[in-house]
């Protein structure tokens, strides 16, 4: 009998792989699919992961923008509950069309050539919606596309209705465009008219209709509805533009929140003390806060200026209007009856920092940057109120959704940088961790790259700086970079392999020059004396003085003497081609090694000190 079936699915795979087998005794669902992608979204103004931060987290550092500010999205929150929410979900790379290529693709976006904005996804490149299409589902692309290069319009104008090369296997292509932050669209005579700003309405304009959101959200119902009762099912990707900006939102979402006093983020305020982290910057310059908050302005007075407060009283609307349409498309789903073979995937490109970190938008490895929602609901399918704390990445999409529609290796023949996430999405378990998936991402420059594991990331750069790492399982301010400290030393070490591996596999060099690692697996301790300040009182110290007592000397200065005596403090990063960063005793003077001259690196004592300066770090 097994064989008989088996030869039954191999026969129907040749025709339409999934039809439902029923003449013959075998049910085989094909499920629908809605995908719902917005942009630059920060997670934390969805009141699912708020209430989810809540329970592990004191309360100030999840309400960031002021105590009780937050929006409520009911409507997102159902997905949630009767789904499955991931809670570490990332991007590889938090920038647009990387990100869109990863999820399209489930590859790593260098390995295409949409690896930065505004590059152009290859044609011939699979994607999880071909294999849709030719298993016969009704596809359809709506909203913002953002692949196709420098191109700015809507699909029939770039290729003409009927061109097929770049439909990436969505077959409706009516509403899809490629880039353009519009806040108002006219459909006339077929023809889009676009608009960048609210403002640029006419008297008499249905802002309800017009809107971006209502406009795709509307174009979405329509076509669920005249997909719903057709033989084949279908395959919805709708691609929202908000909350990105420019942050304008129609009324009454305009003024929904103008009354809330919302206050710069914790993150940005606690900077005069802990510092910026070391992978902001730019190679051999000084870090420019582009996309950033002057932190020499007083915090006071951005708090005060109307676009700081006006900024986030529309973000927050735009998210309200978003939920408040999304409640419509679900309810169709549900009058229509299809809810139950319908698995609805919602999620955004990337995060939006929105004036956490001292910085706007996107391009850093944080958590509301480079982490996104993801929420999955199939009912009878996905247990209800699940929590995924596991690490997963937007790669990691493609192989998951085709396995949870029941597309077998066979069908899918896809060679994904992801993995097939599926039985864990799939089992029984209310809160699931692995605490062994790691996920890699990286900034397209090479500024960058990042392991994230079990709650704990580490963050390399290619500023000759050291690294950050961060305990997320203890704060959710990735304030404290704790590499220094001796009980992370083994994750760290860890974390530490999986980049550099995974960075010799995959053959990442995003530009000539760039390297995160040196090749040696940690720098030897200096053999030079170091100038110390204690009580005021200035000493000569070396490394044997920091062996008295790692634990708290290995501490001092920010990790300069950490990086003068590594071995010591059991620690690779933060020396890794990194000259010491103390003055040192240079025969009878102290001096720095930014002082020293090409002569003095032939003594091997000061080759081991000032590693960088001196060039020696491969011989080390």
């Amino acid at each position: 009998m097994r064989k008989s079936v088996l030869l039954l699915l191999s026969t129907f795979r040749t025709t339409n792989a999934l039809q439902t087998l029923n003449e013959y005794g075998i049910e085989k669902e094909r499920p629908n699919l809605v995908v719902i992608m917005t942009d630059e979204h920060n997670l934390r103004t969805i009141s699912a992961y708020r209430d989810y931060y809540l329970s592990k987290y004191p309360k100030d550092e999840v309400d960031v923008w002021g105590q009780d500010n937050f929006v409520s999205t009911p409507n997102i929150d159902s997905l949630a509950n009767e789904g499955a929410m991931f809670t570490n979900y990332y991007t590889p790379v938090p920038q647009c069309t990387p990100s869109r290529t990863a999820f399209l693709t489930g590859m790593y976006p260098f390995k295409t050539k949409a690896d930065k904005n505004w590059g152009t996804l290859e044609s011939d490149i699979p994607t999880w919606s071909k294999v849709l299409y030719k298993e016969g589902y009704a596809t359809s692309y709506m909203g913002k596309f953002h692949l196709d290069g420098e191109d700015s319009g809507f699909y029939h104008e770039m290729f003409g209705e009927n061109d097929l090369d770049r439909n990436f296997g969505f077959a409706d292509n009516k509403y899809r465009y490629n880039t353009g932050e519009w806040k108002l669209l006219k459909e006339d005579a077929g023809e889009m008219k676009t608009f960048k700003f609210v403002t640029d309405a006419n008297e008499g304009d249905d802002l309800s209709e017009i809107y971006t959101t209502d406009f795709f959200v509307n174009k979405g119902i329509e076509y669920i509805e005249s997909k719903a009762n057709q033989e084949d099912p279908f395959a919805l990707f709708l691609s929202l533009v908000d909350p990105h900006g420019p942050n304008q939102v129609r009324s009454p979402y305009d003024t929904m929140y103008k009354d809330v006093k919302f206050n710069i983020p914790r993150t940005t305020r606690k900077y005069r003390k802990y510092g910026t982290p070391n992978f902001y910057g730019q190679r051999g310059k000084d870090f420019k806060a582009k996309n950033g908050v002057n932190l020499n302005t007083s915090l006071e007075t951005i708090e005060k200026k109307m676009n700081f407060q006006e900024s986030m009283s529309q973000y927050f609307g735009m998210v309200k209007l978003l939920d408040d349409k999304l409640g419509e498309l679900f309810g169709k789903i549900e009058d229509l009856g299809i809810e139950n073979s319908t698995i609805i995937c919602f999620c955004s490109d990337h995060g939006d920092l929105a004036f956490e970190h001292g910085r706007k938008q996107k391009q850093e490895p944080y958590l509301t940057s480079a982490g996104i929602p993801m929420i999955m609901k199939y009912p009878g399918k996905i247990k209800r109120g699940k929590v995924i704390e596991t690490a997963y990445s937007a790669i990691d999409f493609a192989p998951s959704i085709l396995s949870i529609m029941g597309l077998s290796d066979s069908a899918v023949n896809i060679s994904f940088d992801g993995v097939d996430g599926s039985e864990e999405i799939m089992n029984d378990e209310s809160i699931s961790r692995n605490k062994e998936k790691t996920i890699l991402l990286y900034y397209h420059t090479g500024r960058w790259s990042a392991a994230f594991r079990n709650g704990y990331k580490l963050i390399l750069n290619s500023l000759n700086k050291g690294p950050d790492f961060f305990d997320l399982n203890e704060s959710l301010d990735e304030l404290t970079n704790v590499v220094l400290k001796k009980n992370y030393n083994t994750i760290t070490r860890k974390l530490y392999a999986v980049i550099t591996t995974w960075i010799k596999e995959n053959n990442f060099l995003p530009s000539a020059g760039i390297s995160f690692t040196n090749t040696s697996p940690y720098c030897k301790d200096s053999p030079m004396r170091m100038r110390q300040v204690i009580s005021k009182k200035e000493k000569i110290k070396n490394c044997e003085w920091v062996a008295q007592n790692p634990k708290v000397r290995c501490q001092k200065n920010k990790g300069a003497v950490a990086t003068h005596c590594p071995e010591t403090c059991q620690t690779v990063f933060p020396c890794s081609c990194t000259d010491s960063r103390k003055e040192v005793l240079f025969g009878d003077e102290t001096k720095f090694c930014y002082k020293i001259d090409a002569n003095e690196c032939k003594n091997t004592f000061v080759k081991n000190t000032c590693r960088e300066t001196c060039g020696a770090c491969d011989s080390i």
